[in-house]
């Protein structure tokens, strides 16, 4: 929660921001049902805040100070926002995704129509990637109890692999340059 709610000893409730800030009484003469255009505006005018870099509980007090509503009506404004970032979020991937999938694909056709291969191969690795097609498998060998064995392990397995594939014994990380 963006705000805390303390008991009086009289028994009435107190709300504080995490600062120690309290946030406005609300005026029990105005109180009337907000129309879902309200809300929309209200939730896009929080939105925008919090894109300006406002934090949640500057926000919260921001709104009920605004609109004279509670704290608690102040975060379901504030959780409507962090929705619409999540759904902004996912459909920007997915947009992206599909247009880097196309653009891909329509390199990889104008490579095979040129025939020139090696750019195709190009192309289709990077499709591959951007698929989660590439899995890089490692052999493992031995027991690992931390992360540094894992370290130690995997640049030994690092040498001796580009150790196998130079031809000449030497490994590239080791000669000074």
């Amino acid at each position: 929660m963006m705000t805390t709610t303390t008991e009086n000893p009289g028994g009435s409730t107190v709300e504080t921001c995490a600062d120690g800030a309290k946030p406005p009484k609300r005026d029990a003469n105005k109180i009337r049902r907000t129309t879902k255009g309200e809300v929309v505006q209200r939730v896009t005018e929080v939105f925008d805040l919090l894109l300006d870099g406002l934090r949640p509980c500057e926000v919260i007090r921001y709104v009920a100070e605004k609109w004279g509503v509670r704290s608690r009506q102040a975060e379901n404004y504030l959780a409507k926002a962090y929705k619409q970032f999540e759904e902004a979020g996912r459909t920007k991937q997915e947009r992206e995704l599909g247009r880097a999938f196309t653009r891909l694909n329509r390199l990889y056709s104008i490579a095979i129509s040129a025939r020139d291969y090696k750019q195709a191969l190009s192309v289709q690795k990077e499709l591959n990637e951007l698929l989660g097609l590439m899995v890089q498998k490692i052999k493992h060998s031995g027991e690992v109890k931390t992360i540094s064995d894992l370290i130690i392990r995997t640049k030994e397995y690092a040498r001796s692999r580009n150790s196998t594939n130079s031809g000449d014994g030497e490994n590239p990380e080791d000669m000074e340059g």
